[in-house]
This record gives C-alpha cells, sequence and structure tokens, in this order.
C-alpha cells in the first residue's frame, strides 16, 4: 500500500532525516577505511618484526640441531665402547653418503664398530643444518683426528692424537658462512662458553699455528702440533672458536682424549 503525505512539514522532516542518513553511511564507511588501514598497517610492521624473530629461531634451531647430533655420536661412541667392546683404533664413520672418506681398516668386518650401523653405533649418518652448509666440505659435519694441547681441555695427554667432530665455514664463501658464525655464536652462548666482543663472532680465538686435522680412518695423529685457544676454561670440550686463518669459524666436540 503506496501512502502519500500532502503534508509539506512532514515530508520536509522526511528528507531532512534521511540527508543525515546518507551522511551518517559516508561517515561510517570511511571510519571502516581508516580502521582496515590501520590494522593493515600494522600487520606489515609486525610480520618485519616476526622475519627478525623467525631468523633468530632458525639459528637456535641450528645450533640446538648441531649439539644434539654431537650427543648422539658420544652416545654411539659410549656403546661401541662398552657394549661391543670396540677400541679407539676400531671405531669406523664409513657410510654410504661419503663413499671411500673414513675406511677404517681395523673396523671389524661384521660393522659391530661402525658408528652408522645398527649392530654398531645403531645411528643415521645425518648432514649438518643446511643453512650452514656451501658443500660436501665447508658446513658439513667431519670427524677428524688432530692434536689438543693439555691445557685446552684439561683431560688426555698432551702430544697424542684426539678424535673431534668438527665444522668449518668462512664468511669468505657466502651466505652459508656467514650463517654459521652466527648458529656459533649461539652455540657458544648455549654451552657457557666465553663471549669475546668484537671477534668474529664474539667467539675465543686459535693464537697457535693450525692443528693438524686428518679423516679418521683408524689411526691418530701424534705429536705434530697441539691447538692452543685463548679464554677456554679448563675442561672445555665443545667449543666454536676463530681461526688459525683470518675469518674462519670453527666448531669442534671432543669425542674421543687420548
Amino acid at each position: 500500500m503506496l501512502i502519500y503525505c500532502k503534508d509539506k512539514k512532514i515530508d520536509k522532516l522526511i528528507n531532512h532525516n534521511g540527508g543525515y542518513k546518507n551522511k551518517g553511511n559516508a561517515l561510517f564507511l570511511i571510519l571502516i577505511a581508516v580502521a582496515l588501514f590501520a590494522t593493515l598497517s600494522y600487520a606489515v610492521t609486525q610480520s618485519g618484526r616476526g622475519s627478525g624473530n623467525v631468523d633468530r629461531e632458525q639459528k637456535i634451531l641450528a645450533a640446538s640441531e648441531i649439539l644434539q647430533y654431537a650427543a648422539s655420536v658420544d652416545q654411539a661412541i659410549m656403546r661401541l665402547q662398552i657394549i661391543n667392546g670396540c677400541g679407539d683404533n676400531e671405531i669406523s664413520f664409513e657410510n654410504i653418503n661419503e663413499p671411500g672418506l673414513y675406511i677404517n681398516l681395523n673396523a671389524p668386518i661384521d660393522k659391530s664398530c661402525n658408528i652408522f650401523d645398527q649392530v654398531g653405533g645403531g645411528i643415521r649418518w645425518q648432514a649438518s643444518p643446511s643453512e650452514i652448509r656451501l658443500d660436501a666440505s665447508l658446513g658439513q659435519y667431519k670427524f677428524k683426528t688432530g692434536t689438543t694441547s693439555l691445557n685446552l681441555n684439561g683431560i688426555g695427554v698432551a702430544g697424542n692424537g684426539d678424535l673431534w667432530l668438527v665444522i668449518t665455514n668462512s664468511p669468505n664463501f657466502g651466505k652459508t658462512g656467514a650463517r654459521f658464525v652466527e648458529v656459533c655464536r649461539e652455540i657458544n652462548k648455549k654451552l657457557g662458553n666465553p663471549i669475546f666482543a668484537g671477534g668474529l663472532g664474539d667467539a675465543p680465538r686459535i693464537i697457535s699455528s693450525s692443528p693438524v686435522f686428518n679423516s679418521f680412518i683408524g689411526s691418530y695423529i701424534d705429536g705434530t702440533t697441539s691447538m692452543s685457544i685463548t679464554g677456554l676454561p679448563i675442561g672445555t670440550t665443545q667449543f666454536c672458536v676463530e681461526g688459525p686463518s683470518s675469518n674462519y669459524m670453527n666448531y669442534y666436540h671432543l669425542l674421543i682424549a687420548r
């Protein structure tokens, strides 16, 4: 039903109210637009901050992964020594991912002294975190023998070769090396190792000649050179250090001291 209003006052009032209604709708739309813009600006700001947090978390995760892997290798070696009766010279790091690199002729043929075999150490070979790994050498886990200084770790005999898990990389080789420096900073923090502001990754530095490190294939390097690192307390067996070459970062984890 249509109702026609002939009263001009009422008609004017209706038109007047309709005008206010239209103006109110426009103001409401403007307020919504302002609110959406503020929300978008906040989201962009937070995403920028979030990327930094994610990056830090990735470094912390990479540091934790390295330390956990080193601990698993420690446990595997203990199993070989205590349960399987393996001698220091019989331990083998032979694996299908690095053919020919760790062949130990002293290891039993039944593989009971092989770290990466179910009848031996029972753990799987794994690559280092991809963000710190340049290739098969730089940034990768390596099992090395080399000498240490007795005043470095306070155990073993000076001049006797030890067994180490080692990672080496450098910012000279781009992004993976730069990230390894940051991951090493996190490793030293987690371990409570001394922090030296101003150095590469705020890490202690090797101040002696370069220690000799060769892939471990059953024989140890004895009496060649020793590694002297300033600032590391007696008993330190896991650490990141700079050097001996400038701008190189190294992670060392002592597996067997002799």
